[in-house]
This record gives structure tokens, C-alpha cells and sequence, in this order.
């Protein structure tokens, strides 16, 4: 190694000094000089640019003029024009059809091929309509005779009635104008001319070469990337008309002048220029112009100035920020390079030198723990293993060769000079070619490979060429019929002394099987490990070898705790060793076993599955492994047992439900009555309960229904323990619906019976709820059996006209069932009510008041309740708890309900006028059901008011269209029929609905607040209300939540998939409407 003279220091200073300079003369030149040189930059770089397609445009040309040629030069076309000439019309044919499928398809910019006679006659062309026409006087053709020539032409074609390839009248197109490209025939004997061959191309393939599109087509991916959007390309002929399409004139071809500086310095002294000139639209444009004088055009690239030098102000700002942090970075970086990596690198230059020349035991020092350090012990790294893969790689050719003797692959040998292609008869075996079959070049294979492949094949083989490197890929092929093999091919290049390309070898295996065991594998395990169902493989010993992701998310388990663990580490010793007994039986013998198990996470949380479990045999047919599939239904079993519950206890007071309550009250009267038992039934009603929730709210009303549930159950308890002194024959204490209770006292009646009673009344006098100032008390009906009734139904009728004369009497007070009882008018003080409510009846003092409902979908408001309000002579509003239950008692409800249904109607039809477009619901009383007028007065109202009856819904409670079930239903078909919709409301009271549904065709389901009012932390409420809103959606019933009180209960609700909500937190009743 020579001696260093000048020391690196000094070097490094000098190149500081040297990189400064040019940066701050670079700062100074641009400062100064930066328009001038962006406007000879810009001229510069359009000539450099127009040169490069003025070259695309002669390489275009030069191309045709050999493919001319190179037809002139074909022996079938020269023989055959000789045949034609001596005579042999069937020539003709031939020739022409030779054009026709092996001429033409050779070049798709083709558009026809013409063979002409000396004398200028067509006499074979690829367009039969031009044989025989005469061309005599073509320019093309008396040059063509002796030369090749390139004519512009849009002649080439006509009919008889036409002189040119486009219609009289009809505007040129560029696809009407042709480049005609000629040359001489000659005879294949003599070598005298003969005639003349043509081939016409469209000058649309120069459009898509000027306008980058013939770049797409040949696949370029950037084929638009930094051309200028005011960049325009175009040709113009020696008339100084447009024959390229203009960006920016439609159909400009053959009908734009084209006259500017440019054109006419070619067209008249064969002069290129460049500069900034106005273009044919009068835009200051920057050009470049080329002139192509061997057929007379012009060649212009052209950008509008304002684009070019939109930029002049932004360098000059740029070139000075440029300048200084490019030279603050640069005597940083050469500081810092010198300091730490000089030295040291050429101590590893000398080291690589000598690895490079194959000596791999060369050991770099390694000191410190910086790159350099690292690039050390890489190139330590590297040389020990670049050794030991060269000696592996030695052995690995070795083998390889042998491998190939034995593995009978296919191979091939392709000689590049004579585009020859050799193929081993294991190749064309694989191809399921024959060799006749087979054109034995490149483009030959290129042919069977899957079109979606070719590109691929293409890019690996014509890189191979040019990196001068073997090629290892993997393809598909097209075989006959559409079939389909996958091919593993390998290939290496030879080249020659002259670094020529010579010949390529390869080898050809069939892969396809091996493919798709590998794709069908991969479907496998994707399937598998996303799968929703737990799926476990065990051995045949039970131990388990595999389990999926919702394994491992289900159980709280980690794949890597449970491997090789037997499945007892889920159990929950809950299931039967009978059932895993039969289990392994039936899977042990080779059948598949289902069946329902409990099992234990790891946290301890139960979960019950599904199980599926599948033997897996092997190719010998043994078992050896065992599948299991299994799904989680813990939320299905629980809601399964939620829901047997519910159907027999009332969710609120915990209290068996009225439905309960009467299966059980018969089985007892069966053994009451069979044994002479005297039984007592006690009908109990929460005085004033409707003002209590109308002031209160429902949440208090809630609180005291859950009180006296508590207390009636413990003073029952007390009364039994006393009576009997055991508790053989409990009575039963039940819930039947809103604030009524119901109790039955088995082996008492008369005196005992409305002892207990009293007792009962004055145990519940002592319930309030928070921040309710009102004590509670109640009214209670008692009747006796056998001597009122012996069935629950006659009970229940007159326990509850027993209640009302209870309530009629003042409440808070205990009344046994007396004959007169059915007989009397429900409570002498409603009768003052009964009055005021037909007072205002006459007055027309009831209107309706507009509650809004939410649509969840888009969470507008399209729907409303009318809810009844009256008004008195004072303008006092009364709430419906204070006039419906006199108003039902004394047969005004319906007329009541009239009134509302009237206003409402003709607000709606209102509405519609307006354009806007509303949903009005209104409630109906149970008693209307059983009588025909009110559908009568619903239709003659329709008619009367405009409204639309597909925007009319009507409600009813659940309770009481269960109670009237028959009636019920053909009075919503009625309505349905009318063109109205129905709804139920308060639904979810007794969970027996869910059997109705199914019966009765309503559109609409309200369900009750008592599952809405704490839904956000409730999650049994959460549950149930999911199973009604199931329900609804199987049965295509829309769905309706009320008492929604909060933004989160909407959140849920929409979760839930409940359809409307509704409440004080939506919207309080109103006269006038709330958007």
C-alpha cells in the first residue's frame, strides 16, 4: 500500500473548504440568476424532451417500414403474387388469407394489408371490399414501386360511392387518418419487381404513443407520473392541421389550424425551435418543436408558461434555506466522519480486500461498540459464513446433480440465436402436448402459461438475461380444456466470449399436487383458527395436542397450558359419570357422540357447550385422535332458565304471576272441593296507586309494589304459623298484575277468613316509599268457596266485585262478597266524577296531548302518542289516573276515546298538508273490543278528516287483549283492514305474551317501563328485553321501549336492536307538538 503523503486531516478541511464554496457561489448564482436559467432549464428539457418522442415517432415509423419489409420479403406472398399475375385466380384467395391469419395478427397497430399489381391494381388485400381497386395515381404506390415509403393517407379505404375513409358530412377522426407504409415485391426467380405490398396503420397508435396510453397498455405502472397537466403533445401534417388529439379541442383532429411559429419554421425552411411562443388557442405556452420532413409534420411539445414558472419565486426562497442547511450539515457531517470512521474504515478496507479475494480466515479486530464495531464483526460474521455456505454449497451441487438422475425431472434447451426451443419428453408429458402440437420457440411456451402468470414468467426469465443469474420460480400453465398445473421451473442464461446471449438450460417438475395440498391445508387451519366454536384434538389417550383461539378466549386457558393436559382440568364434577362413560364408549368404537356438558373456566366461572366428538382415523383405518367441536350456550342456558322463571313469577315483587297463581288456586280447589274444605280467595288493590304514579313517577309506584309484596308475604306467614301451627297448608300469595295482589287461604272462610283479612289491610298500612309524603293503604275483596264459586274464574269475578264495593265504601277497608255486590254501582263517590267527565264530554273538553318517540335508525322523531287529557271550566288539566277508571266504570271510556281519535286524526291530516309526514298512536280501552262501532266511527272518521290510515296506530294493554283473546284478535284484524296499525302496550307483564304473538297480527310491541327504568344496570333486564326484541324481529313485529330516562338506556336500547324509544328523557306530554 503506497504511502500517504498528504495527510487525511488536511484532505478533510480542504473538502470542507471545497464543499462551502460552491454552496454559498451556488446560493449567489441562483439568487441572481434563477429566472433566467429556469426559463433555459425548462426550453432545454422540453427540446430534450421533444427529441425523445420525435425519436418514439421515427422508431414508430421505422418499425412499420420493417415490418413492410419484412412481408415483402416473404416467399408464400411473392410466389403467390406470381401465381396471380400468370393467371391462377385461386391464388388470389390464398394470398389473401395468408395476409388474414398469419400477416396481419403479427401486428395488432395493423389495420389492413394490400398487395398491388404493377400496373396499380389491388389484387389481394385483408379488406376484400378494396380487391380490384385501382391505386395507380397514389403517391404511395409510384413511390412504393422502387422503395419503401411512409405516406400519410385517409384514402386508403372507400366505397363506390366515396373518395375518403370517412362519410360526406361525417368530421375526421384520428382513427380516419393512416400512415401507408409500402414496399416493392419482387419476383423470387428473376428478382424484378412484381408489385408492391402496403400495410395501413392508423395514426391512432401515434396518438397513444404522444398521449402515454400505448405505455399503459405495455403495462408501465408510473406511465403519468411527473407529466405536467398543461403538457400537450400533437402532430401537425403539411396542410398545418391537427392529426393527434388536443388536450384541451375536442375532436380537433383534421379540423385545427395549427399556424404558429414553430409550424411554420419547419413547414418553410425545415427549421426546429424552442423557446416560449403562443400556442393555437393564443396561451403563452413553452415549446419545443421537431420537424420529421420525410413526411412533412411537425412534432410540438408544448406547457403552458404559467405552470412552467410558477416556481422561479419558491427556488429563489428555497435556494437560500437549501444553502445554508445543506452546508451546515456538510461540515458537521465531515467533522464528525473524520473524527470517528476514517481512520478505522481503511483498516477495514484493507481487511476486506483480502476476504474479497477469497481469504475467509481473516479475523477484523474488534474493538468499542459502535457501528463500526458492528460492520466489524458482521464482516467477521460474514466471511465465516460466506466459507461455510461456499462448502456447503460445493457438497449441495454435488448432491443435486445426482438428484436430478434419479428424480426423472423434465428438462429443456433453448438456443437465443435460433429462438429454438428443445423440450424432454417428461416436459411435454407435464404440458400434455404433442410435439406437432407444439411451436418450439419462446413465444411457443410463453403461449401455455396462465395469462395471470406471463408477466411474472416473462419478468423472472428476462431478468435472469440481464442480471446474468439463474431463476427458481413457481408457475401456473393453461393446458388445453381450461386445465390448470402448477410448474416449479428452474433456468440459467449462458452467454458467450462476446457476453452475447447464447443458450438457457432448465428443469420442469409438476407441482399441482403438492400445491393444493398445501392450499387445501392452509384453508384448513384458517378455518379452524377462526372459527366461533371451540374446537380441541386430543390423542386416543385423551390427552390434549391442540386447541384453537375461541378455545383459549372461552375457558381463560392458554394453548400452552392445557397441551398434553387430559380435558378433566375444564370439568366442573357437575356432569354425570354416566354420560362420560357413554362418551368414551361411542368414540372409542368409532361413533360420533353428542351431547350437552358443564364445564369450568379457568377463573372457576362456569360454561356450559355444545360437544361434537369426532374419531379421527388413520390411512390404516385406526383411531388415533379424537375432534371435538363445541359451542358456548351458557347464554342460551341461562336464558332458558331466566325465562322458565319468568313465565311463573312476577319479575318485580318476586311473587308467583296471575297465571301461576290460577293454575295452582285449581289445583287446590279440585282437593279443597273433593275433601269438603271451605277455601277463601283475597283480592287486594293499592288505593289511589294511579295518582301515585302519575305524581310520583313509576320508579316510586315500583318501590311501594316491591313493599307490599314483602309485607303481605310476611303477615300470610305470620297467619299460617298461627292457624295451623305448622306450615303443612301455606296459603299462596300472588301478583295479579299493575297494583293488584291476589291470596289464597286454604281451610278458612267466614270469620277467619276476614280476620286475616283485616289483619293483612292494617300490616300494610305502614308502607311509603322514599321522598313519597303518602302512606299507603288498600282495599280487599274476599270471597268464599265453596259458597261464592268453585272455580277460579267465578272467584276471581266476584272477589273483584267484592274490591270495587270495597273502594266504593271510601277504602282502606275489607269487604266479604254479598249477592247485592254484582248489583251495585262501582263507588257512590265516582258518581260526582261520572258528572264532571260528562260534562266535559258535552263541553268538548278532552284533547289530546303529544308525547314524541324516538326513531332509533336515524334517532328522529316521526311518531307520537296522543294521550288523553281533560280540561274544566277553569282550564284545569287532569291526568288520565284521575277520570279513566270512573269513565271505564260507568261506560264513557268509549266516548272519551272517540274524542281523542277525532282530534288526532284531523291534527294528522293537518300535518300532511304541511308536508310532514307523522305516525300518531292512540290508546283504546279493552271494552271497545267487543263491539263493532268503534271500527265504524274509525273509518267514517278517516274518511271525514284526510288522515292516512297508514300512519294510525292503535293500543291496547297486553293484559287485556290476553283476557279477550279471541275478541282481540279479530278486532286488530278489523283495524288491519281499515289500513291501520296495531300495537301492544305494557308488554312483558306476564311473559306468556310470547305464546299470543303468534296468534295476533300486530305491527307494534310497547314493552313495559318496569324492564326500561334501570336497564343501564340491570343486566337480567338487559337479557330479557334482547329476548323480546328476538322475538318481535322472527316475527317481523316492530319494537317500542318506554320510561327510557337517560342517554346510556338509549345506548343500550340501540345495542339491543329496539327499534323506538319513548319517555320523559325523549319528551314530555305536550298540547303542542315536540321536534
Amino acid at each position: 500500500m503506497k504511502k500517504v503523503r498528504f495527510s487525511i486531516l488536511h484532505k478533510a478541511l480542504i473538502a470542507v473548504l471545497m464543499m462551502m464554496l460552491p454552496v454559498l457561489i451556488a446560493f449567489l448564482f441562483t439568487h441572481q440568476r434563477s429566472s433566467l436559467h429556469l426559463r433555459e432549464d425548462i426550453v432545454a428539457d422540453l427540446t430534450m424532451l421533444a427529441e425523445a418522442y420525435e425519436g418514439q415517432v421515427y422508431q414508430f415509423l421505422e418499425m412499420n417500414k420493417r415490418r413492410a419489409v419484412d412481408f415483402s420479403s416473404d416467399g408464400f406472398i411473392r410466389d403467390e403474387l406470381h401465381d396471380i399475375l400468370e393467371g391462377h385466380s385461386p391464388s388470389a384467395k390464398r394470398l389473401s388469407d395468408h395476409l388474414t391469419k398469419n400477416k396481419k395478427p403479427l401486428d395488432k397497430s395493423i389495420q389492413d394489408i394490400h398487395v398491388i399489381s404493377l400496373d396499380g391494381r389491388i389484387i389481394s388485400s385483408t379488406d376484400k371490399e378494396q380487391i380490384g381497386r385501382d391505386v395507380s395515381n397514389e403517391e404511395f404506390f409510384l413511390v412504393g414501386r422502387s422503395s419503401v415509403s411512409v405516406f400519410e393517407s385517409d384514402t386508403i379505404h372507400y366505397t363506390q360511392d366515396e373518395t375518403s375513409g370517412h362519410k360526406p358530412g361525417e368530421e375526421p377522426h384520428v382513427d380516419d387518418v393512416e400512415l401507408a407504409i409500402a414496399a416493392p415485391l419482387t419476383d423470387r426467380r428473376s428478382t424484378k419487381p412484381i408489385g408492391v405490398i402496403v400495410n395501413t396503420v392508423s395514426l391512432g397508435e401515434l396518438n397513444k404513443l404522444l398521449s402515454g396510453d400505448l405505455t399503459k397498455e405495455l403495462g408501465a405502472v408510473s406511465w403519468r407520473r411527473g407529466r405536467r397537466a398543461t403538457m400537450e403533445v400533437y402532430l401537425v401534417n403539411r396542410d398545418k392541421l391537427m392529426i393527434t388529439d388536443s388536450i384541451f379541442v375536442q375532436d380537433a383532429v383534421l379540423r385545427q389550424v395549427v399556424s404558429t411559429s414553430p409550424v411554420v419554421a419547419c413547414m418553410d425552411a425545415n427549421r426546429e425551435l424552442s423557446g416560449f411562443y403562443k400556442d393555437y388557442r393564443g396561451v403563452e405556452v413553452g415549446g419545443a418543436s421537431m420537424c420529421l420532413p420525410s413526411i412533412g409534420w411537425t412534432l410540438l411539445v408544448e406547457v403552458d408558461s404559467d405552470e412552467l414558472l410558477a416556481s422561479i419565486t419558491r427556488i429563489r426562497k428555497n435556494a437560500i434555506i437549501a444553502a445554508v442547511i445543506v452546508a451546515g450539515f456538510i461540515i458537521i457531517f465531515f467533522i464528525f466522519f473524520y473524527r470517528t470512521a476514517v481512520k478505522r474504515l481503511i483498516n477495514i478496507s484493507k481487511r476486506s480486500i483480502e476476504i474479497g479475494q477469497g481469504d475467509f480466515s481473516v479475523t477484523l479486530p474488534v474493538k468499542g461498540s459502535d457501528e463500526i464495531t458492528l460492520l466489524s464483526e458482521s464482516i467477521n460474521l460474514m466471511a465465516s459464513q460466506i466459507g461455510k455456505q461456499t462448502r456447503e454449497l460445493e457438497q449441495s451441487e454435488a448432491r443435486h446433480v445426482k438428484a436430478q438422475q434419479i428424480a426423472q425431472l423434465g428438462h429443456w434447451n433453448l438456443d437465443h440465436k435460433k429462438n429454438e426451443l428443445a423440450w424432454s419428453d417428461e416436459v411435454y408429458r407435464i404440458f400434455e402436448i404433442t410435439i406437432p402440437d407444439f411451436k418450439e420457440s419462446l413465444d411457443g411456451f410463453f403461449e401455455l402459461v396462465h395469462p395471470e402468470d406471463r408477466s411474472f414468467v416473462e419478468d423472472a426469465f428476462n431478468t435472469s438475461i440481464e442480471e446474468k443469474r439463474p431463476y427458481d420460480i413457481i408457475h401456473r400453465i393453461l393446458l388445453r380444456g381450461g386445465k390448470v398445473k402448477y410448474v416449479h421451473e428452474k433456468g440459467e442464461i449462458f452467454f458467450d466470449s462476446d457476453g452475447a446471449v447464447d443458450v438457457s438450460v432448465g428443469t420442469v417438475q409438476d407441482v399441482t399436487d403438492i400445491k393444493s395440498a398445501e392450499e387445501e391445508l392452509t384453508k384448513l387451519k384458517m378455518a379452524i383458527e377462526q372459527s366461533v366454536n371451540i374446537i380441541m384434538i386430543t390423542d386416543y389417550s385423551g390427552h390434549i395436542e391442540y386447541v384453537n383461539p375461541m378455545f383459549e378466549q372461552v375457558t381463560g386457558f392458554s394453548k400452552e397450558e392445557v397441551l398434553g393436559e387430559d380435558p378433566g382440568i375444564l370439568s366442573s364434577h357437575e356432569t354425570s359419570p354416566e354420560i362420560f362413560k357413554d362418551m368414551w364408549t361411542t368414540i372409542t368404537s368409532g361413533e360420533i357422540w353428542r351431547g350437552t356438558i358443564k364445564n369450568r373456566k379457568k377463573d372457576g366461572e362456569p360454561y356450559w357447550c355444545s360437544n361434537v366428538i369426532t374419531p379421527i382415523r388413520s390411512n390404516r383405518g385406526e383411531i388415533t385422535n379424537f375432534l371435538s367441536v363445541q359451542e358456548d350456550i351458557t347464554a342460551k342456558k341461562y336464558a332458558e332458565e331466566r325465562i322458565e322463571r319468568l313465565v311463573t313469577y312476577d319479575e318485580l315483587t318476586g311473587l308467583v304471576n296471575r297465571t301461576r297463581f290460577t293454575e295452582l288456586l285449581n289445583e287446590w280447589l279440585a282437593f279443597d272441593l273433593s275433601a269438603g274444605h271451605d277455601t277463601s280467595v283475597l283480592l287486594i288493590d293499592i288505593d289511589q296507586f294511579r295518582s301515585i304514579n302519575d305524581s310520583f313517577g313509576h320508579g316510586a309506584g315500583d318501590m311501594i309494589l316491591r313493599s307490599v309484596a314483602v309485607r303481605l308475604e310476611k303477615a300470610v306467614n305470620d297467619i299460617d304459623a298461627r292457624f295451623t301451627g305448622k306450615r303443612s297448608r301455606e296459603s299462596i300469595v300472588g301478583r295479579m298484575g299493575s297494583d293488584e295482589f291476589v291470596i289464597f287461604l286454604p281451610d278458612r272462610s267466614g270469620a277467619s277468613a276476614m280476620e286475616a283479612a283485616e289483619e293483612i289491610r292494617s300490616a300494610l298500612m305502614g308502607v311509603y316509599a322514599e321522598n313519597v309524603p303518602v302512606r299507603v293503604t288498600v282495599s280487599i275483596g274476599l270471597t268464599v268457596c265453596p259458597i261464592d264459586g268453585t272455580t277460579s274464574k267465578s272467584l276471581f269475578t266476584k272477589a273483584d266485585a267484592a274490591l270495587i264495593r270495597a273502594k266504593g265504601l271510601g277504602g282502606n277497608r275489607c269487604h266479604q262478597y254479598r249477592a247485592e255486590d254484582m248489583d251495585l254501582e262501582h263507588m257512590h263517590s265516582r258518581l260526582k266524577d261520572k258528572e264532571l267527565i260528562q260534562r266535559a264530554l258535552d263541553l268538548d273538553q278532552f284533547e289530546p296531548w303529544f308525547q314524541p318517540i324516538l326513531s332509533m335508525d336515524d334517532k328522529e322523531v316521526h311518531h307520537y302518542e296522543a294521550l288523553a287529557r281533560m280540561r274544566d271550566e277553569k282550564g284545569k288539566i287532569f291526568l288520565p289516573g284521575s277520570f279513566i277508571p270512573t269513565a271505564e266504570a260507568f261506560g264513557l271510556i268509549g266516548l272519551i276515546d272517540r274524542a281523542i281519535m277525532e282530534k288526532t286524526m284531523r291534527f294528522q291530516a293537518k300535518m300532511m298538508k304541511e308536508g310532514r309526514s307523522l305516525t300518531f298512536a292512540m290508546n283504546l280501552s279493552g271494552k271497545d273490543m267487543g263491539d263493532e262501532s268503534p271500527i265504524d266511527f274509525i273509518k267514517d272518521t278517516i274518511k271525514e278528516t284526510g288522515a292516512d290510515p297508514d300512519r294510525l296506530l292503535f293500543e291496547i294493554t297486553e293484559t287485556e287483549a290476553i283476557h279477550e283473546l279471541g275478541r282481540a284478535t279479530n278486532f286488530i284484524k278489523a283495524l288491519k283492514e281499515v289500513g291501520c296499525k296495531f300495537a301492544l302496550d305494557d308488554f312483558g307483564v306476564g311473559f306468556t305474551s310470547f305464546v299470543y304473538l303468534k296468534d295476533m297480527p300486530v305491527d307494534f310491541i310497547k314493552i313495559d317501563g318496569y324492564f326500561i327504568e334501570h336497564l343501564d344496570k340491570n343486566s337480567d333486564d338487559q337479557l330479557f328485553v334482547k329476548a323480546i326484541v328476538d322475538v318481535a324481529d322472527g316475527l317481523g313485529i316492530r319494537t317500542v321501549a318506554e320510561f327510557v330516562q337517560n342517554d346510556e338506556t338509549i345506548e343500550l336500547l340501540d345495542e339491543l336492536g329496539v327499534d323506538f324509544a319513548q319517555g320523559f328523557h325523549i319528551g314530555i306530554p305536550s298540547a303542542n307538538l315536540l321536534l
